[in-house]
């Protein structure tokens, strides 16, 4: 939904990057990972 706000707010001007998220974020909902890298590089 952000994406899509953004986009509509500013067309044309939003470039959207795919991460890894942030780590303590991913341990609250139990998918942290070893590596972050390593994960993003698989996918």
């Amino acid at each position: 939904m952000e994406i899509a706000t953004l986009d509509r707010m500013f067309p044309g001007r939003a470039v959207i990057g795919v991460g890894h998220g942030v780590r303590d974020w991913m341990g609250q909902v139990g998918a942290r990972v070893e590596s972050p890298l390593t994960l993003l590089r698989e996918y």
